[in-house]
């Protein structure tokens, strides 16, 4: 098995290449206008389903050519759709909700993955025994995300993003900072959090099982995206359930195929599947339509606001896609 700074450098070298041909292709005259959707990822197990799709021809099944554009961080998947690079995103709610503050793009969601139930964290160093230890040390996350963990933890024990001193980097960014002195924790994922564990010697005082349901991984496409094709939101969902289906009848194959996206074993994987909540899109339809996945919009957006990485709460107004959604 590579270590995972080896897997991290084959990573940032595969998504170059990845972003240097989307960019000749969304440039190059002639270049088909519908196909193929892009959809931009960064490593996450509740995204890696969608490789599994289109990997195994489940998007084609069902008429439309999907191309999974691998980034190094959500941060740049975020910039990569508002440059028009890529038509649409996996990332988390708080991702659409900044998108749709910040840019002139309006993504809307299509689809849930999976709610993060344990596998986002906060580690740190061996000093640190809980949550409360970080006041007035130097924690170091990922924008939107990190800080909305970050703060959710801290508010548990009474405490503020203003009594820590939060730095800002992308997630591959992380691991050489936290080898300088003075990082005290960190809000990761895997692969990232494992070698934070295995390499820094550090360890979870936070998961997203204590916020259980608050953390939502979608896939979202631009709103002119969906108009030009009203297909494409029921085709992707049909093939997710399909790739679901595959993790059912066929996980030693599916999960060895997660497992080496990741760079992780598939032991590595097989525990991480159990931090997480993948859905159906059966399971969440009913939560469509009922506007339980709207209220988590709206309230990931409070406390955004609060931590002023939005502007409004108008954010959250029409972040689901409703044709067909019920």
């Amino acid at each position: 098995m590579d270590t995972i700074s080896t897997i991290l450098g084959r990573r940032v070298a595969i998504a170059a290449a990845a972003v240097a041909l989307v960019a000749a292709a969304c440039t190059s005259p002639g270049a088909p206008a519908d196909d193929p959707i892009r959809i931009g990822v960064n490593l996450w197990v509740g995204y890696d389903l969608l490789d599994v799709a289109q990997q195994e021809g489940l998007f084609a099944d069902q008429g439309v050519s999907i191309e999974i554009v691998d980034f190094t961080s959500l941060s740049d998947v975020v910039a990569a759709f508002d440059r028009g690079q890529i038509d649409g995103m996996a990332t988390t709610v708080l991702e659409v909700l900044q998108v749709r503050s910040e840019t002139a793009r309006r993504p809307e969601i299509v689809l849930v993955t999976d709610f993060s139930n344990g596998a986002d964290v906060i580690v740190a160093a061996p000093d640190i025994d809980g949550v409360a230890d970080l006041a007035g040390r130097t924690v170091v996350a990922e924008k939107p995300l990190g800080p909305f963990i970050l703060a959710r933890a801290l508010a548990a024990v009474g405490l503020t993003l203003d009594d820590v001193d939060l730095v800002l980097a992308d997630q591959l960014e992380i691991p050489s900072l936290v080898s300088a002195d003075g990082i005290a924790a960190a809000v990761s994922f895997p692969p990232v959090s494992i070698g934070l564990e295995s390499d820094q010697g550090f360890q979870q005082i936070f998961t997203t099982a204590d916020i259980p349901g608050e953390i939502v991984d979608v896939v979202s496409f631009g709103a002119d995206v969906l108009k030009r094709r009203p297909e494409l939101a029921s085709a992707v969902r049909t093939a997710w359930d399909a790739a679901l289906d595959r993790l059912s009848t066929d996980p030693e194959a599916t999960i060895g195929s997660m497992a080496a996206r990741e760079g992780i074993s598939a032991e590595e994987m097989t525990v991480l599947l159990t931090e997480v909540e993948l859905l159906s899109w059966e399971e969440q339809s009913s939560r469509w339509g009922d506007g339980d996945l709207q209220q988590a919009c709206l309230r990931a957006a409070r406390v955004l606001l609060d931590l002023d990485l939005v502007a409004d709460l108008e954010a959250s107004n029409g972040c689901l896609h409703r044709s067909g959604s019920s």
